[in-house]
């Protein structure tokens, strides 16, 4: 038999080609409880909450986010999937993707120039790397106060401040995006900094949650990231703001059992709703006994 082309973004003729997904899907809610609090203030001080982030039953997307589909030029380097919006944005602004130039940096200069420089002195490659390894909290909450605007009660913060895009879309404001990204991720930022900054259901952006796993100190939620350069969206089970865990150390075979239980909840329901096989009542989470029936439903329809 003829050998099939190989798959490329470049055709015989010199054309470029590209596939386009335009998904539409429904996803089944699991999720029994809803956690709606604050994640900030607006400048007016109204208040700013998570609530898009339990929507009450399921979630039907009519018109998702169109996915380019870009066959490598070179096809043993596979194939990129990329959301419209980035794609645009980018070829509207291409020197956006390029990498900036380094800052003009002097240790020697700044403590030449300065007695005991603050933290805020400090050049902002030096910053980064504070940001990154120092094992001290207070070095990080100083930091993380440098790099972003909180709510603060009783000298503890309790949200961030958020403002509106050009969009009317609310974003916080945070003044150094890399730097954010880099001292959030530093297990020793006091926790309730990770808390507001990035754990709290919401900061993070309006992802549905739709599907959770509590056990004693075990806590998961199982969210939609529809914006994904996956057409149709994917899941993602991540540990839920009060069950912190930033080493794999950490994590318990409950938590284990969890993340297991959620990814394989989520597969069957799938597969269920593409077969047409009776599915159980919403709003909750499957036991395993009703997960293994479940399977046995799929089973006997494939075949």
């Amino acid at each position: 038999m003829p050998e099939s082309p190989p798959r490329s973004c470049v055709t015989p003729t010199g054309s470029f080609r590209y596939a386009v997904h335009k998904p539409a899907y429904s996803v089944i809610n699991r999720r029994e409880h809803d956690d709606i609090r604050p994640l900030g203030e607006f400048p007016d001080g109204r208040r700013h909450l998570n609530t898009r982030n339990f929507p009450a039953g399921d979630v039907k997307v009519d018109e998702g986010e169109w996915i380019y589909e870009i066959p490598n030029a070179f096809s043993f380097r596979g194939t990129t999937y990329i959301c419209r919006s980035w794609a645009e944005a980018k070829a509207a602004a291409p020197e956006s993707i390029a990498l900036p130039p380094p800052p003009a940096t002097s240790m020697s200069g700044l403590l030449r120039d300065r007695k005991g420089p603050r933290l805020a002195d400090l050049p902002h490659p030096v910053l980064l790397a504070l940001a990154a390894h120092s094992t001290d909290p207070d070095d990080l909450t100083e930091i993380a106060e440098l790099c972003c605007e909180f709510v603060h009660k009783h000298g503890e913060p309790v949200g961030l401040r958020y403002t509106r895009d050009n969009t009317g879309r609310p974003r916080a404001v945070i003044h150094d995006h890399t730097l954010f990204e880099v001292v959030v991720n530093n297990e020793a930022l006091p926790d309730h900094y990770k808390e507001v900054m990035v754990l709290r259901p919401g900061v993070q952006g309006d992802s549905e949650i739709i599907g959770e796993w509590r056990r004693g100190e075990s806590h998961i939620f199982e969210y939609l990231r529809r914006n994904s350069y996956i057409p149709w969206g994917h899941y993602a089970a991540n540990m839920a703001n009060d069950a912190i865990r930033y080493r794999l150390s950490d994590l318990s075979q409950t938590d284990m059992d969890g993340l297991r239980h959620l990814y394989y909840q989520r597969t069957f329901l799938r597969l269920a709703e593409e077969l047409a096989a009776d599915i159980p009542a919403r709003r909750e989470m499957l036991s395993q006994h009703a997960l293994a029936e479940l399977r046995l439903r799929i089973l006997a329809r494939l075949q």
